[in-house]
């Protein structure tokens, strides 16, 4: 056992003389000092300011780029999402359908933990539903189908239902709420 212990430690020094015989040894050079040099030269300098020139518009170009594929990253991600919308509003139908029948209940039960789950999903994305009922009326976010007759001032230029459910995606309108707008 002690010879197969010297073996091994005289192997794993072989391999130390090795790994130091590697590295060769530079010698040591002075540092130039700031005096040594000579000022640039015309030449130099025009050099010199190209050089600053190309590496600012390399940085621009890969800056440029990288928006560029950031704004086709969300095009396309908007376009998925404004497929799946007519989905999602079928559900929202079919959950507003009520029954006392028990295994309608179940149904319904599974799908409002699909409708949840799709939800959740799209708003990980960046899509928030917009809260149109109860505010103002904005032409940014709302689409006027109908005008009705308002009961108060106080509902004047008010939303007061939303026929279709209008969404944002990163705080960008991609679908205006479909609303009845009160007039008093």
């Amino acid at each position: 056992m002690s010879k197969q212990k010297k073996v091994e430690q005289d192997t794993i020094e072989e391999k130390d003389t090795v790994r130091t015989a590697e590295v060769p040894e530079t010698p040591e050079q002075p540092e130039p000092q700031a005096e040594d040099k000579a000022p640039p030269s015309g030449e130099e300098m025009i050099e010199m300011s190209r050089h600053l020139r190309l590496q600012a518009d390399f940085e621009n170009f890969k800056r440029r780029v990288r928006q560029e594929m950031d704004q086709m990253s969300c095009y396309g991600k908007e376009q998925v999402i404004l497929d799946i919308l007519p989905v999602m509003d079928n559900f929202a139908r079919a959950l507003g359908f009520e029954s006392d029948n028990q295994e309608l209940i179940r149904f319904r039960e599974g799908m409002e933990m699909i409708h949840r789950q799709l939800s959740d999903a799209l708003k990980k994305h960046g899509l928030m539903p917009i809260d149109a009922v109860g505010t103002p009326f904005d032409p940014n976010c709302h689409e006027a189908i109908m005008q009705v007759d308002a009961s108060c001032a106080e509902e004047d230029n008010l939303v007061l239902d939303d026929l279709q459910q209008g969404y944002t995606l990163n705080d960008k309108v991609i679908r205006p709420s479909m609303v009845k707008v009160g007039k008093y």
